[in-house]
């Protein structure tokens, strides 16, 4: 979440339609958007629903997207007991990928219905839902209403 009111202002410019990338979503709930400024800056909208899910603005600069598919995600959950040992594993794969090497199932583009996981030298954090680029939610007015319902929940 974005703390400070200085930066939270100076941040916040990133959330528009042309830094929109992607966007995912979990049955039952509305859908998360995600943004890049393509200067190393990312970001999240997730959305307060009826389901009580827990809304807010998300950003770092230090974050890497990795996405993986749908099978490759199964296997993770079933192969490591705690989430810090999927932290370990998961945490090397970005640094194989920009290197050239390929790891089936895993990527550092987007793909419909693979799952992303926000990477940074503090923690992962995956998508509860798929990934989808048709989101009519996405539009510049749609993201400006989410923006300003969301202006006084950003701690």
């Amino acid at each position: 979440m974005i703390a400070n009111p200085d930066a939270q202002r100076l941040k916040i410019v990133m959330f528009n339609q042309r830094n929109y990338k992607f966007s995912t979503q979990q049955p039952g709930r509305k859908s998360t958007l995600y943004f890049d400024d393509g200067v190393g800056n990312k970001g999240r909208i997730k959305r307060s629903d009826s389901s009580g899910g827990s809304a807010g603005i998300f950003y770092g600069s230090d974050t890497t997207w990795l996405f993986i598919s749908p099978s490759e995600k199964e296997e993770l959950e079933d192969n490591f007991d705690t989430a810090q040992e999927m932290f370990k594993f998961l945490i090397k794969v970005p640094g194989r990928l920009k290197c050239g090497e390929s790891i089936d199932g895993y990527s550092l583009n987007s793909a419909p219905g693979w799952t992303v996981f926000e990477i940074s030298s503090q923690r992962v954090h995956p998508s509860a839902g798929a990934i989808f680029t048709n989101d009519p939610d996405a539009s510049a007015e749609n993201i400006d209403k989410a923006l300003f319902d969301l202006k006084f929940k950003v701690n």
